[in-house]
């Protein structure tokens, strides 16, 4: 009785297998490739993240070495306003003295020089100049750096200046215009002379003449193109074009 139960319940059994479309293989199969595609989407999931990760990590490490580079500058410039700072407060009270006005050297100009003062024992002639250079003089509230220096030793530093601002005695000017006719018949240039006034005392005539500018006819010229000097005076001549000529 037990046995024909047995054989009837596995007979059965083996039908539905039989029966069954999908066989145990075949869900394993199904299984495995569901499971596949999920590890797959989880490792696209992973790399993308990681992807992610990798161009914060990269926009992150760019803007630590822009912000190292700001504050490597500011730190330098820092460093460099302290020293100055320093410097200048190390810096002797060196001035100038014995200031002299000279001649006029040109339009407007006048030469001056000066003694270097309170320079430091110790300074040697390199640092002497150095000085020379770089201590302003202050001339008519204007204030200008040396044109040269001259080293005589210790307490003898000499500077010298071209001043181009206020100098009135130094400023001749143009006056008297007359037309002297065309230079050659066919020529096509006119000939105009002005008489230079104010000419500075003992100034070079030639180098004011060259400088000092002027205005006619419409052209505004930096100086004569030539000039002479006689017991009337200095005069400066112009050839401008004149197609009448």
């Amino acid at each position: 009785m037990v046995l024909v139960l047995f054989v009837g319940c596995w007979t059965a059994s083996l039908i539905t297998y039989w029966n069954d479309p999908l066989g145990p293989s075949v869900r394993d199969l199904e299984q495995w490739a569901h499971e596949s595609l999920q590890h797959e989407e989880l490792a696209r999931n992973y790399q993308q993240q990681e992807d992610k990760w990798k161009r914060e990590q990269i926009a992150h490490d760019k803007l630590i070495r822009e912000w190292e580079r700001e504050q490597e500058a500011h730190d330098r410039k820092k460093r460099e306003r302290e020293q100055r700072e320093a410097k200048e407060r190390r810096r002797p009270n060196i001035v100038w003295v014995d200031v002299e006005p000279h001649d006029c050297t040109t339009f407007a100009t006048r030469k001056y020089t000066a003694r270097l003062a309170n320079v430091p024992s110790d300074y040697r002639r390199r640092m002497r100049m150095e000085a020379c250079k770089t201590t302003p003089l202050v001339v008519h509230g204007q204030s200008y750096l040396s044109h040269t220096c001259e080293d005589n030793g210790p307490n003898a530093t000499i500077g010298s200046w071209n001043v181009d601002q206020s100098q009135p005695d130094c400023v001749p000017f143009w006056a008297d215009y007359k037309d002297k006719g065309c230079t050659t018949i066919g020529s096509g240039k006119r000939r105009i002379e002005h008489h230079l006034e104010n000419l500075p005392s003992g100034s070079d005539w030639r180098e004011f003449t060259a400088t000092t500018p002027i205005r006619f006819n419409g052209m505004q010229f930096s100086g004569a193109q030539s000039a002479f000097q006689s017991v009337w005076g200095v005069y400066g001549f112009w050839e401008i074009d004149d197609y009448a000529c």
